[in-house]
């Protein structure tokens, strides 16, 4: 088995924005911070640019915004991660149905406020859209670690939506 290595495009990473924006935004629940994350990961990649496994940009950007995030919460204690952020600083979904508008903003603040490694599993794989691999590699940690942080982190928003 052959393992595709490419080096990392900034056109094809530019597709992911949206994408790393909200795992970002769950993350860290403020928009400012968000925005600067991505910036600043976006600007890292294009600075030195790496040779990828399996030429995915996705996976290699996101571990850039998690792990600048927690160096971020390093230099200023003051953030606490497991917070849920204010209800209007989560994207709102669909505005012409108020009622999904709502559910997205609960949904998310429920993320925001899941335990830290649920939070980012549940980030990763159900909001940013990573496979389990993916969201491993993106994370730092074994598959089975993601999988079993993932389903506390489900079985937690479906009690908490229930």
């Amino acid at each position: 088995m052959s393992i595709e290595v490419a080096v990392a495009s900034p056109e094809r990473a530019a597709t992911h924005l949206d994408r790393l924006y909200r795992l970002a935004l769950s993350l860290c629940g403020s928009r400012h911070l968000a925005e600067d994350l991505v910036q600043e990961a976006y600007a890292r990649m294009l600075a030195r640019p790496r040779r990828l496994r399996g030429a995915e940009e996705f996976p290699y950007l996101a571990r850039i915004v998690r792990n600048l995030l927690y160096d971020h919460h390093h230099r200023s204690r003051r953030i606490v991660l497991s917070d849920p952020p204010p209800e209007d600083q989560w994207p709102a979904g669909d505005e012409s149905d108020p009622e999904t508008s709502a559910r997205t903003r609960e949904l998310f603040a429920l993320v925001g406020a899941l335990p830290p490694g649920q939070r980012d599993a549940v980030a990763a794989v159900d909001v940013a859209g990573l496979t389990y691999r993916q969201a491993a590699r993106a994370l730092g940690v074994p598959i089975g670690t993601v999988m079993s942080r993932l389903a506390r982190g489900r079985t937690r928003l479906a009690r908490e939506l229930g």
